[in-house]
């Protein structure tokens, strides 16, 4: 039975086989074709992926540098990669993994869950809390494809992609917490969240959120400063009027508006994960 090929490629490129990770990989070149025929799964021509490492050489030169490259690929994962003589692809019938896919399956799974029952359930959010979990860090986060304009493109597109994905996924999971009345989760939630995106506001907001309902009044108050330094140092803006609101709900201690707050948290408009966007 063929073994397992597995790629990791949050926080940095990490390939296993049959459990144990695989080294003496030729050059960066096999690595990043390895992750590009495993995230994109059709059949490439030749000359299309010669332009995309290689696009400041000549087609012939590029050409030829494929050639090495995929006679390595052949030699190292032969299995797992289908090469004729005018295309490349990843060799679907053996067993394959690649975290990237397997993130994207799971939100995309939640999503289509959420459609069906008209709101997230405690499928759905298992579904996003997998994926959120795979999220280790950017996207082949540290690595490049040494003078591949084309691949370094694609790769910076898919991490803010990605990361984007992840933080709408974490804000429906934080939204669903605060409803069902799991402050601790929603607390490790938001951490992540912010983490992530420390100059969300929506994060520090629902932070805040969970942490006065979870009776950590002193807490709440101080992600509010946090949120405000955040802000000026970073962006040069104060909070918004809302977060500004809350933080003087929970300072006066009139809790009963975030028990108001548990049906509307779920609904809030979404900022964009970036500023600009």
């Amino acid at each position: 039975m063929t073994k397992q090929l597995e790629i990791y490629t949050f926080g940095g490129l990490r390939i296993l086989f049959d459990g144990k990770p695989i080294t003496g990989i030729t050059s960066r070149k096999v690595e990043a074709l390895l992750v590009y025929l495993f995230v994109n799964r059709r059949s490439h021509p030749r000359e299309v992926l010669a332009d995309f490492l290689w696009d400041d050489f000549s087609q012939t030169k590029a050409t030829n540098n494929l050639r090495v490259v995929l006679s390595n690929l052949r030699k190292q994962f032969g299995d797992y990669v289908t090469i004729s003589r005018k295309t490349a692809s990843l060799n679907e019938d053996n067993p394959h993994w690649i975290d990237a896919i397997e993130l994207e399956e799971r939100l995309s799974a939640a999503q289509e869950l959420e459609s069906q029952t008209g709101g997230l359930t405690a499928k759905g959010a298992s579904l996003i809390q997998k994926a959120v979990d795979l999220y280790a860090g950017e996207f082949l986060e540290g690595f490049s494809g040494r003078g591949s304009r084309g691949f370094d493109e694609w790769v910076t597109f898919n991490r803010e992609r990605l990361k984007i994905l992840v933080l709408e996924g974490l804000g429906k999971l934080a939204g669903w917490q605060f409803k069902q009345g799991e402050y601790p989760a929603g607390i490790q939630t938001t951490n992540i969240w912010l983490q992530i995106d420390p100059l969300m506001e929506t994060a520090h907001r629902q932070k805040m959120h969970f942490l006065a309902s979870n009776g950590q009044i002193g807490a709440a108050l101080e992600q509010f400063k946090t949120c405000v330094q955040v802000l000026n140092e970073e962006l040069g803006v104060q909070p918004s009027e809302e977060t500004i609101a809350l933080f003087e709900f929970i300072r006066d201690g009139e809790l009963s508006y975030l028990d108001s707050q548990s049906d509307s948290i779920t609904d809030e408009e979404r900022e964009p994960p970036f500023k600009g966007l």
